[in-house]
């Protein structure tokens, strides 16, 4: 069994033990003040998402053993067992495929992936995994039939809550905020605490208030500063003020305290969702906008500094392209000397064949940097690579073997012959270094030829997997 196998099993294993234990005290802890606190929300759903999300493997089956074991600690018959196994497996599994499969990334940096996390898992997924679980209650007579509609509503939200407050300061401080960088980044996360604090005080001092008096009744105050810090900080810090803001709201739910509690139990339960919902969905609205923003401008800096250079390159080109016309003209006029010998001569239409080259690759850049065009052609590889020959070979080291495999037969594609010339080069350099690294003297081979790329010729080439044969 790899280490990869191993590390899947130990997860499972530890997702099981915590989904098991923190459900089982969830269940059995009842009421505090009033109102229990699976009535408020459902932790172990938002634990195992977030490893889930932050793990490369499947950790299903340990969320199924862990629902399993709380329902059956808590005196769950064999059916409500079951169920509670497939539903919170079922909950937690296809929510972090559908998410996989859409691209989701965890670091939560976009809008996108904060829309997906709220419509997908805690949305559409925990509601129907609500369905099952209270089909199993129905069914087993431990819940009327009337009363269906209320306890899936209440599953539905506790699951849905525990997902919106655990999962996004999970996935932030896993995977880290890598908007800010360089010197000021941890002056500014400090700083950033001190108003996470006063934010503290502001959150809670409504809900701590007697119900009906007029602090409590300034619970929104709360929303400012919530969206202060989502913008200073980012995901990380919407994740860490929402859960300040929520922790407060969640606690005096379960105390039945605060200003949503003065009514009857049910409505200041969903005044409690409600409230904390809107504010978590908020501040990680807006600060994967702000990143998102922030990302934006960091492209367009990009593109004008890559445009400077491309003017810039585009000077260069011009002007070198001015001496190489220099260098080729005195080529020209000393291989008219009937004096020379065969190696010189030889020599010279060296020179002349380079600056030739060099002479297209700054066409090349002038084409890069907008003052030109592409020359797209038919290009034969065969003979484009034999002209290559010499300049091939000592392009490589004196400890590498250069050997050429071409084809007779006219090999012709349509490409910028310049372009082609250009990738050759530079592979054969690299594949040279490459060599030159290795334990031993080796050989680069340049291959053209016609071929049917079949499975035993990946099966001896450096390529992703699932290419399909032709």
């Amino acid at each position: 069994m790899n280490d990869q196998r191993w590390r899947g099993w130990a997860t499972n294993l530890v997702v099981a033990l915590v989904y098991g234990a923190v459900g089982y005290g969830t269940l059995a802890l009842g009421e505090v003040g009033g109102v229990e606190l699976r009535r408020v929300v459902w932790l172990p759903v938002g634990i195992a998402l977030a490893v889930g999300l932050a793990v490369p493997f499947r950790i299903w089956p340990g969320v199924a053993v862990g629902g399993a074991m709380a329902t059956f600690l808590d005196g769950g018959n064999a059916l409500l067992v079951a169920a509670t196994a497939v539903a919170n497996g079922m909950e937690v599994g296809v929510s972090v495929h559908l998410l996989r499969t859409r691209g989701f990334e965890t670091g939560l940096y976009r809008l996108k992936d904060v829309l997906r996390l709220v419509v997908v898992a805690s949305g559409m997924i925990a509601s129907l995994a609500a369905v099952v679980s209270v089909s199993a209650f129905v069914l087993t007579g431990a819940a009327p039939v009337s009363a269906a509609v209320r306890i899936w509503g209440m599953w539905w939200l506790t699951h849905a809550m525990g997902i919106l407050v655990v999962v996004p300061p999970a996935l932030a401080f896993l995977k880290g905020d890598r908007r800010r960088t360089g010197p000021h980044a941890i002056s500014i996360s400090l700083s950033s605490l001190g108003l996470i604090g006063v934010l503290a005080a502001i959150a809670w001092i409504p809900f701590l208030s007697p119900p009906g008096s007029v602090p409590s009744q300034l619970f929104f105050l709360s929303m400012p500063f919530l969206l202060w810090v989502s913008v200073r900080e980012g995901i990380t810090g919407a994740a860490l003020g929402g859960l300040v803001v929520t922790t407060a709201a969640i606690s005096a739910a379960v105390l039945d305290h605060g200003p949503f509690m003065a009514g009857s139990q049910n409505q200041g339960l969903f005044l409690t969702w409600s409230f904390s919902s809107v504010s978590l969905v908020a501040a990680l609205m807006a600060g994967a906008l702000v990143v998102e923003r922030e990302h934006l401008q960091a492209q367009v800096l990009h593109g004008q500094k890559l445009e400077s250079l491309g003017v810039l390159a585009g000077g260069i080109a011009h002007d070198f392209n001015n001496l190489l016309a220099g260098i080729m003209g005195r080529a020209d006029l000393l291989i008219l000397d009937k004096n020379l010998d065969a190696e010189a001569v030889e020599d010279v239409d060296g020179i002349i064949t380079a600056a030739g080259h060099a002479s297209e690759l700054c066409r090349q850049m002038l084409a890069y940097a907008g003052k030109g065009s592409l020359d797209m052609g038919p290009v034969d590889l065969a003979a484009s690579v034999r002209g290559l020959e010499k300049l091939l070979a000592v392009s490589v080291s004196t400890e590498v073997d250069l050997a050429l495999a071409v084809s007779e037969e006219p090999v012709t594609v349509e490409a910028d012959e310049t372009q082609f010339r250009q990738v050759l080069l530079n592979l054969v350099t690299n594949g040279s270094e490459a060599v030159m690294a290795g334990p031993g003297k080796g050989t680069v081979t340049v291959e053209v030829t016609r071929r049917r790329l079949d499975s035993a010729w990946f099966g001896r080439a450096f390529v992703r997997s699932g290419l399909p044969e032709g």
